[in-house]
């Protein structure tokens, strides 16, 4: 093998080695926008769960029955909620 095909091996596996680089650099910040937004989610959900951890602190007999759409709807919610923390679960 003579340096000329030598070098044209090198030149074609520092290419290749960029290619990957960059493609891996693209997927690192795809999965660090990821981890940031399922941060959020997790914080979101955390304060949620305390807000609901205050109001039953504030009304230990639970629901009330003056305004049951609001607590059903308020219900679905955390139900919703929770369904998404266990596809996170499941997910990671």
């Amino acid at each position: 093998m003579n340096l000329s095909s030598q070098l044209n091996a090198l030149e074609e596996k520092l290419t290749r080695l960029a290619r990957k680089f960059e493609q891996l650099k693209t997927e690192n910040e795809q999965l660090r926008l990821e981890l940031a937004a399922r941060d959020k989610k997790i914080e979101n959900l955390r304060l949620n769960l305390q807000e609901a951890q205050e109001s039953l602190e504030k009304n230990p007999a639970g629901l009330t029955v003056e305004n049951p759409k609001e607590w059903i709807e308020r219900l679905e919610r955390y139900i919703q909620q929770v369904d998404a923390c266990m596809e996170w679960l499941q997910n990671a």
